[in-house]
């Protein structure tokens, strides 16, 4: 009786759950089309740690361990704060704000980084990323040329050195010509190392992969996806609110079943009268 009880309005069972699977595809579709449209531009990078051997580039084989350190190193780097400031300031937006729409992760099987931004158009996500590249570019070649300029100073007091120590040789000697020779050797290295740092651009060991793309649509999921994932939830909504309904059905004795349950209590006490 009361399974039967229970099914007594099929058609009710099946509006609750269509009209709540409408409600949750119209919820999804409204919600997409109510929020701020978001555009995402990428740019690759690759970082070769080898252009840092100055004087011989060609023999330095970076073990697989070192390089995976120094590409997440330069990864960081890219949305560091001195990054970040002077894109800020480029871009007339806070630094806050820019950090937050900016990312940099370093590839784990290779040399590539990978810098994203979102922006309100194309035109701005692809701006972002060009911003933050050409000041990450710039923050490179100027940390190269402090190197530079620093390995070159060093070279001065040993090259003084051997000036003193060559006045002081025999003219003509062994001693003097080997003495010669170191001078002449570390006068050259420290002449590479101030044209290199004058020209840091050209010998960086950072190059553009792939140039920021210009998104042509809206990043995350469409409106037709969110009202699919909204029907979805709607679906189980409507399937629960349905099987609660049932329970509850189930647990309470319908009128007729009360009125038939007096009866047959009456009937139970006249006979036994």
């Amino acid at each position: 009786m009361r399974a039967a009880s229970s099914s007594r309005h099929p058609g009710a069972t099946w509006a609750i759950v269509l009209i709540a699977l409408v409600a949750g595809a119209g919820l999804g579709v409204g919600g997409a089309s109510l929020r701020t449209p978001t555009y995402s531009s990428s740019a690759e990078l690759s970082w070769d740690p080898s252009a840092l051997r100055y004087t011989d580039a060609s023999a330095y084989v970076p073990d697989s361990v070192s390089l995976g350190i120094d590409v997440d190193t330069q990864a960081t780097k890219v949305v560091s704060d001195q990054v970040i400031n002077a894109s800020s300031k480029a871009l007339g937006v806070t630094s806050t704000s820019l950090r937050k729409s900016v990312t940099a992760t370093a590839s784990a099987s290779s040399t590539l980084i990978t810098v994203t931004a979102a922006g309100s158009s194309p035109a701005q996500a692809r701006k972002i990323v060009q911003t933050v590249i050409g000041n990450y570019q710039t923050e490179v070649s100027s940390d190269l040329s402090a190197q530079l300029v620093k390995q070159a100073a060093q070279l001065q007091t040993p090259i003084d050195t051997l000036r003193q120590q060559l006045a002081a040789a025999p003219s003509g000697g062994s001693l003097a010509s080997n003495l010669s020779n170191q001078l002449a050797s570390l006068i050259t290295q420290q002449v590479v190392y101030r044209s290199q740092a004058d020209a840091s651009d050209s010998i960086s060991p950072l190059s553009v992969v792939q140039a920021p793309t210009l998104p042509d649509s809206i990043a995350g999921p469409s409106a037709a996806v969110l009202g699919i994932i909204g029907a979805a939830l709607g679906l189980v909504i409507g399937i629960g609110i349905v099987a609660l309904l049932r329970m509850t059905t189930w647990a309470r004795p319908s009128r007729v079943e009360s009125l038939e349950s007096s009866v047959v209590h009456r009937d139970r006490d006249l006979m036994a009268v």
